[in-house]
């Protein structure tokens, strides 16, 4: 059973003055993984699911090679969650228990597209023709 997923938007000291909550994307205001759509949350669920019956209960979603966020993790990890102090998140939490941690290539790039600073937020506002606007989920690449 997945609880919640909070995607948490950091201290957004790289943006300056700028709140980066506050941004404007596509009508909406900006949120830390602004791409991110509910196809990726679904196949990210998915994976959790398949982790499960590997005994893991991390999920962290890769593109090509790159980590990337939202992770997932099982709710025996909430008192370690509730702990984390800083702009540090719970990427010491996947560290300490690696024979946990279930690896998710995603297909596409969602997940490693973080808006962090101004310029960040300037290329997701730009036309990127080689970037995937639009995801597709596959039950055969998670198995």
């Amino acid at each position: 059973m997945i609880s919640a997923i909070i995607p948490a938007a950091g201290l957004s000291s790289r943006m300056g003055d700028r709140n980066k909550l506050l941004l404007d994307f596509g009508g909406k205001t900006l949120v830390e993984h602004a791409l991110i759509e509910s196809a990726d949350i679904n196949r990210l669920i998915a994976g959790f699911y398949l982790a499960g019956e590997q005994n893991k209960s991390i999920v962290v979603p890769f593109y090509q090679g790159q980590r990337g966020n939202p992770v997932i993790l099982n709710s025996r990890f909430k008192a370690s969650i509730l702990d984390v102090v800083g702009d540090v998140g719970c990427r010491r939490i996947v560290k300490r228990n690696p024979d946990k941690v279930f690896v998710l290539e995603m297909d596409n790039d969602h997940v490693i597209r973080d808006i962090d600073s101004p310029e960040d937020y300037d290329r997701l506002l730009a036309p990127s023709p080689g970037l995937s606007k639009q995801s597709s989920i596959s039950r055969e690449v998670l198995q």
